[in-house]
């Protein structure tokens, strides 16, 4: 029984560095940077020819990180089973709505700035209620 809990501890940390960071990945390039946009008004030639540059860069590295999206799920569905897949996909749907906004805002999430609603309570909890749903998953299915 201790081991299986240490187990699953030391594979759901594992499990949300990996989420966490794949979902930043691929999230990061749906968005626009700000700065970037205000650069390629105003900026000289060179800045404008560069920050079409970083576009289409973007756009590739946003298509690459779909393909690992993908190739992640299609991994864990087929070396573990449904309910660490569903784990990790409601440990990125906690990290969402915080990656949306520390995009949009260009810094790092603050939460006193972040409307208290439904969908903020919501969030912080997830990554907690996809916690039973590995041990379950990786333990007894």
């Amino acid at each position: 029984m201790i081991i299986q809990i240490i187990k699953t501890v030391v594979f759901y940390f594992i499990l949300m560095y990996l989420s966490i960071n794949i979902l930043g990945f691929f999230v990061s390039g749906l968005y626009t940077n700000p700065t970037m946009d205000k650069l390629a008004k105003d900026g000289s030639d060179f800045i404008k020819k560069e920050t079409i540059r970083y576009k289409k860069v973007d756009k590739l590295t946003t298509l690459l990180a779909l393909i690992i999206f993908v190739v992640f799920y299609y991994l864990l569905f087929r070396f573990f089973n449904m309910g660490v897949a569903i784990s990790a996909a409601m440990i990125m749907g906690g990290r969402l709505p915080d990656l949306i906004w520390d995009i949009k805002h260009g810094r790092k999430t603050e939460p006193s700035l972040m409307k208290h609603d439904f969908w903020y309570y919501t969030s912080a909890f997830m990554p907690f209620l996809a916690f039973p749903v590995f041990y379950y998953s990786l333990n007894y299915l």
